[in-house]
């Protein structure tokens, strides 16, 4: 049985909330003292945290060829 195609919004939901942390974290960094700056890292830091625990949780792929 195949699954029902997924809309486009659903597609980009994710990575576009991700998106807007990103920029909301480099501006809140260029404008920003103390706690600011703390939660401009913290934002700043979602996208590539996420890419790190998703490649994480990614299985290695085996080789037809491996014994």
């Amino acid at each position: 049985m195949k699954s029902a195609p997924r809309k486009p919004s659903a597609i980009f939901a994710i990575p576009l909330l991700i998106g807007m942390a990103l920029i909301a974290g480099l501006i809140l960094g260029l404008t920003g003292e103390g706690a600011r700056d703390a939660l401009a890292w913290a934002l700043a830091g979602l996208a590539p945290m996420t890419l790190f625990f998703g490649l994480l949780r990614r299985s290695p792929k085996r080789s037809p060829n491996c014994s």
